[in-house]
């Protein structure tokens, strides 16, 4: 279920490197916007998943972007908070995996709870 969004991001990053590298700062811009993009694609995976489990749905990208699309705005500041809280720590790099984890399980959890309500129209 992180495999697909995250295969996406990572194609997505090694084509936006070739055109954002030579200006420097927007490069790390354009990394946390596809970083928070992949998170939120990949609870929206993992939540259709769990609804469908079937490996094939994982593959019908429109009902994979249809939450992300439809709650994209109240998902940017936990991102913003995800994002940074994981930047800050990750030049100790042995402790990159636990804040990884350790952000992304509340991260996790707000957004599939986004969906959830407004799947629900609460």
């Amino acid at each position: 279920w992180f495999g697909v969004p995250s295969l996406v991001a990572l194609g997505l990053q090694s084509l936006f490197f070739a055109i954002f590298a030579p200006l420097g700062f927007l490069w790390i811009l354009v990394t946390v916007i596809v970083f928070w993009v992949c998170s939120c694609l990949a609870v929206s995976a993992l939540w259709l998943y769990q609804r469908e489990p079937e490996w094939a749905t994982l593959l019908e990208w429109e009902k994979i972007l249809a939450p992300f699309r439809k709650t994209w705005s109240s998902l940017i500041l936990p991102g913003v908070a995800f994002v940074g809280i994981v930047s800050l720590i990750s030049p100790i790099l042995p402790l990159l995996p636990f804040v990884f984890f350790g952000g992304f399980l509340p991260f996790m959890a707000y957004t599939l709870q986004v969906y959830v309500f407004s799947r629900k129209g609460i």
